[in-house]
């Protein structure tokens, strides 16, 4: 979907709301967020958003995590929804959004899902992972193989004949989509404590990272809101970007002058997503959803 950088600008003003609303929750929880991904590299380069970034991400030590999605819920005003598998039975994903529920931004392979599609940050989890050994190989394979069973909710436009088997193949072999989301959490829960650790849901280059790069987290501000951002930054960085430091465009996109593309079939700052989730229930496209709402 494209949409023009004003429009990009709203959806941003909105993420920073509620990035601030969280950094004030772990400050009266007494716990540590980091920036990551393309939020590290804003932060690090002008203490805000890359440009054309539509998105924050940051994320936590599993612990902080969890005491996180436990007790933010009793803080936060009541506009945003901590979204994770537990609380929102149709979420597929490992790691946690924050969603501002008075606004819409519905990812075209997940409209059809009946789950909270508000503007969003990113929450990850930093959980350890063993490195090298057979039974870190074989985690590994059983932790793709959950994804690729857990991937049927969405409802994918143009893949192949051989994924779309695969997919289904994994249906017959995990035939529960509660028991594999349970099976995977469980899975990236359980090694302890040790030299590496990997940000769960993120991306394939951060699956392996040593802990020495999370463990003493740096003061930082991003947007006017003071955050954290890891002490190996510059390592991190160089692991999942290359060369960051040159790096314009934090995912490949489309972006001119006019528009810039957002993984999005629907976009609204002022409306709230379950006006557009009755609309899509009927059958009706994106085109007829925008003129039915305006």
């Amino acid at each position: 979907m494209l949409i023009t950088h004003k429009q990009l600008q709203e959806i941003n003003k909105v993420q920073i709301e509620i990035l601030r609303a969280v950094a004030e929750v772990c400050e009266r929880l007494n716990i540590v967020f980091y920036m990551v991904h393309g939020s590290l590299l804003g932060t690090i380069r002008s203490q805000g958003f890359v440009p054309d970034d539509d998105d924050i991400d940051i994320a936590f030590f599993r612990k902080d995590y969890e005491v996180f999605v436990k007790e933010a819920p009793k803080i936060l005003a009541k506009q945003y929804f901590i979204q994770t598998y537990q609380t929102d039975a149709g979420y597929p994903l490992p790691f946690g959004k924050v969603r501002d529920s008075r606004t819409t931004y519905i990812i075209e392979d997940a409209k059809h899902i009946k789950m909270n599609h508000g503007i969003y940050i990113d929450v990850f989890p930093i959980d350890f992972c063993s490195v090298g050994s057979f039974r870190a190989k074989i985690s590994a394979a059983r932790y793709k193989l959950l994804n690729v069973r857990i991937s049927n909710v969405y409802r994918v436009s143009g893949e192949s004949a051989v994924k779309r088997f695969a997919r289904s193949l994994t249906k017959v072999l995990i035939p529960s989509q509660s028991c594999a989301i349970r099976s995977r959490e469980k899975l990236l829960t359980s090694v302890e404590a040790g030299l590496f650790v990997r940000i769960s849901g993120g991306k394939a280059t951060e699956q392996c990272m040593p802990v020495s790069w999370f463990e003493t987290p740096k003061k930082d501000v991003f947007e006017g809101i003071p955050v954290s951002i890891p002490a190996g930054y510059k390592n991190y960085l160089a692991q999942i970007y290359g060369d960051y430091q040159n790096r314009t465009l934090v995912e490949d996109k489309i972006s001119n002058a006019e528009s810039i593309e957002i993984n999005a079939c629907a976009v609204d700052t002022n409306k709230p997503f379950t006006e557009y989730d009755r609309a899509y229930a009927d059958g009706g496209t994106h085109g007829e959803v925008e003129r039915s709402l305006h």
